[in-house]
């Protein structure tokens, strides 16, 4: 059985986290368990299928234990997000200049014990 995954979904996630509807355990382990589904499809494809928005965003929240992901990024990862379909490259070029930018040793230090990031 396919699992969808669509843009619009992992938004509400991330605006359910943002309010503390849910916590970043459930954001960590429904990440996980979306990521690693064998029949995962997303509507987003680009380009041949090279670029998803969905999978990009997916993978990186799949990975906030060792990315120290924090309710901060929520937005910037919305804006990611709500990229048109067709702009990916302009959208990445965005995303990836926010993520140069967090200091992350600054963070492992604050989050350091902190379920679920790593030590």
């Amino acid at each position: 059985m396919a699992i969808v995954v669509t843009r619009e979904y992992l938004i509400s996630l991330l605006n359910e986290w943002k309010n503390n509807n849910i916590s970043i355990t459930d954001i960590y382990e429904t990440a996980n368990y979306l990521y690693d589904c064998r029949e995962l499809k997303v509507l987003d494809w680009e380009e041949e299928e090279s670029y998803s928005v969905t999978i990009e965003v997916l993978q990186y929240l799949e990975s906030l234990n060792i990315n120290f992901i924090i309710q901060e990024d929520i937005d910037f990862a919305i804006e990611f997000l709500n990229t048109p379909i067709g702009k990916y490259l302009e959208g990445d070029k965005k995303w990836e200049q926010y993520t140069s930018s967090i200091n992350y040793e600054e963070r492992m230090k604050k989050l350091k014990g902190q379920h679920p990031y790593i030590s």
